[in-house]
């Protein structure tokens, strides 16, 4: 049980971290929005870990 829910724990932290991906890249289409340049910016605005909750 407690390996199942680590599972789910890795799998919502690569959900987090893709939908917060997603949401920058739509951001950065939209004119006179907002501008993200730079691999550099791209990596430190998603978020780099994930720690649970206990």
């Amino acid at each position: 049980m407690i390996r199942f829910l680590l599972h789910v724990v890795v799998f919502l932290g690569g959900i987090g971290l893709i939908s917060t991906f997603v949401a920058l890249f739509v951001a950065n289409l939209v004119p006179y929005g907002l501008s993200i340049r730079g691999l550099k910016a791209w990596v430190f605005a998603t978020p780099s870990t994930a720690k649970p909750t206990r």
